[in-house]
Order: C-alpha cells, then sequence, then structure tokens
C-alpha cells in the first residue's frame, strides 16, 4: 500500500475538490499525486414501455451534443439514491414509481475517488423538467434494442452512459 505522507486541497468549488497528496511507496520512492474529490454521482436508466429515456445535452469540454442517460452528483456523499431521483426529475421531467440499484462502477479510478451508483427508473410518470441554468437537455426515447445498436455504431459515446448501459444489459435484454 502507498503511504500519504501529507495530503492539501489545492482546488475546492461547490462540486468537487482537487486534493493533492505527497506520497510514498512500499519501495520507498516518494511521489506526488493529484486526485479529483467528489461526493460520488448516480446514473439513471428510466425504461418507459420498450424504451429508454436519454438525454441530448450539449457537453462544453468537447463542445459537442451527446446521448447519455440522467446523471448527476450526489449532494450529500453516499446519498445515491436520492441523488437519482432528484436528477430523473429535474432532467428529463419523469419520476419512477420503482427506482433499484442495479450496480455501480468508478469511471476514472486513477484521477478520482468518485464512486456512481447505477439505478433502473420505471414506472414514470412525466411532472415536469426543473434543469440547472447552464443545462441544455432534450428528452429522447430509443427502443432498448437500437440504443445498444446504435453503441456499436459510435452514436452512443458517453463513458458513464456505456458503462451503465453494461450494467443494466441483463435488465433490459432478458429475452
Amino acid at each position: 500500500m502507498w503511504k500519504t505522507l501529507s495530503s492539501k486541497i489545492v482546488h475546492k468549488n461547490p462540486w468537487w475538490k482537487i486534493i493533492k497528496k505527497d506520497f510514498e511507496m512500499p519501495n520507498k520512492k516518494r511521489g506526488e499525486y493529484y486526485i479529483l474529490d467528489t461526493k460520488g454521482s448516480s446514473m439513471i436508466v428510466p425504461i418507459k414501455e420498450n424504451k429508454i429515456v436519454f438525454e441530448k445535452e450539449y457537453r462544453y469540454p468537447i463542445n459537442e451534443w451527446v446521448i447519455q442517460l440522467p446523471n448527476g452528483q450526489a449532494k450529500h456523499r453516499n446519498k445515491f439514491v436520492q441523488a437519482a431521483k432528484d436528477e430523473l426529475q429535474e432532467e428529463t421531467g419523469y419520476r419512477a414509481k420503482s427506482i433499484k440499484k442495479i450496480g455501480k462502477f468508478c469511471p476514472m479510478n486513477g484521477v478520482t475517488n468518485e464512486i456512481t451508483e447505477v439505478f433502473l427508473a420505471t414506472d414514470l410518470k412525466f411532472v415536469g423538467k426543473n434543469m440547472e441554468d447552464t443545462e441544455q437537455i432534450k428528452n429522447i426515447e430509443i427502443e432498448i434494442k437500437k440504443a445498444y445498436k446504435m453503441i456499436g455504431e459510435g452514436k452512443i459515446t458517453d463513458g458513464q452512459t456505456l458503462a451503465s448501459l453494461a450494467i443494466a444489459r441483463k435488465h433490459l435484454l432478458k429475452k
């Protein structure tokens, strides 16, 4: 195991912190590491009849519109279910009568300590969106089998969406 010699927050905003850690490895070699510290996030796979409710959202860092699943950061560490419910309603306008955790993954474990939990949301009811000012999101409903085909065609490329759909596959493609 690596030993932490010192730890210091070098940047902080409402969503995450960057922490600089000085460390020593078992072979006594020393170095420094920068870690993106988050409270974790939730990805939601909303199912409406035989379709997945995706979002088409503009993503500024890559200057593109992407097809992705609803998602968002937990407001409090390890409060994944509440984040899933909140983000589903805020971004798609739906509430789910049933929301079930189906798995989890680490999106970039060489850079961040983030854990992402994946939820299957069913029995949806539209109640209206409540998006943040910086979000530009359009709902798109895609038949389940077509969505998996779109992955192979390179039309769905968001990494967290791909990981979530891999986890959800056994729940969605039962036949």
